[in-house]
């Protein structure tokens, strides 16, 4: 609410006029708080915030540029929005907008492998090509994007090179063992997985690390969404996923805290298949606390915006053998 229809409002309300109403409204226990967009609800403060914006705008808006008005992270305000009614996402432009705005975005998916999932129960076996096409009509993605979900452990294949529902006697699809990267090897025989890792702003600040498929498909982990968890120290646990978007492991900021790295340094990620537990331990050749604070470990490069350790930097030799 602005500023100018919050005073129509209170004349409207026909309140005394002798009632210190700005007093009352800027209290800190009042219901609402101004803001630079106008008066929204302490409760909603986020999401009425992006409201009013939306409205002064007058056109959906990307949810970088809704961050950056509100100075909130991008996936905070994702799932805010996610669970307010008020907003609908517009795919595949990948714009967030007001229902009210475009009633027809409204969707009853919550995401593309639901939506896969829906058509086949309607239609039953269909072809690679008609399936993306009746999802499509529903559920307005990028054919990528649909491909991708098509790996979901709910939808599988017949004979015939059909897609189907598991459920309906489909059988589920495993990907292909990719091709072995030069960040992981076998060790103790193997039984123990080793995995190099750079310390990326996202391993800092809590994120989950993205780690190459083959990783997963090593674990088992060959039909998304699947999950392997391993005994960290103490209470701690680590987990290791494979979703329909990719393979990753849970967060090592604590771990990083404790070993001091800093941004660059490696990672030596070890999961023990016998024991079931995983430790780390950083793996550069000169240790993070004798360095300048604003110095990087030369460690770790970056190539299209994504961190790998380079081969004479990694902590084996690669003349070693692997399994």
């Amino acid at each position: 609410m602005t500023g100018a229809s919050l005073n129509d409002a209170v004349l409207a309300s026909a309140l005394p006029e002798h009632l210190p109403v700005q007093h009352l409204l800027l209290h800190s226990q009042s219901p609402i708080v101004r803001t630079d967009a106008g008066w929204v609800r302490r409760d909603y403060l986020l999401t009425d915030t992006v409201a009013l914006y939306l409205r002064d705008c007058g056109a959906p808006q990307s949810l970088a540029t809704l961050g950056a008005c509100g100075s909130t992270p991008e996936a905070t305000l994702r799932k805010a929005l996610l669970r307010d009614d008020r907003f609908v996402y517009s795919r595949p432009r990948q714009l967030w907008a007001l229902r009210e705005w475009h009633p027809e975005l409204a969707s009853r998916y919550r995401n593309a492998g639901d939506a896969l999932v829906d058509v086949l129960r309607d239609r039953g076996p269909l072809a690679r090509e008609a399936l993306v096409f009746e999802t499509q009509r529903r559920y307005p993605v990028t054919p990528a994007r649909l491909r991708q979900s098509l790996s979901s452990s709910r939808i599988g294949l017949h004979p015939d090179g059909r897609y189907d529902l598991v459920e309906r006697g489909a059988a589920m699809h495993s990907d292909a063992e990719p091709g072995r990267p030069g960040s992981i090897r076998w060790a103790d025989e193997g039984l123990v997985l080793e995995v190099a890792l750079v310390t990326t702003a996202a391993v800092l600040i809590g994120a989950v690390v993205a780690v190459p498929r083959w990783l997963t498909w090593q674990l088992g982990l060959r039909t998304p969404p699947a999950q392997h968890d391993f005994a960290l120290t103490g209470s701690d646990t680590l987990v290791v996923r494979r979703t329909i978007r990719g393979s990753s492991v849970s967060s090592l900021r604590g771990v990083a805290q404790e070993l001091q790295v800093r941004l660059g340094c490696v990672l030596l990620l070890s999961l023990d298949l016998r024991s079931g537990r995983a430790s780390v331990r950083h793996a550069c050749h000169q240790p993070a606390r004798t360095q300048l604070p604003d110095q990087k470990c030369q460690a770790a490069s970056e190539e299209g915006g994504r961190a790998y350790v380079e081969r004479d930097r990694l902590p084996w030799s690669a003349s070693r053998p692997s399994r």
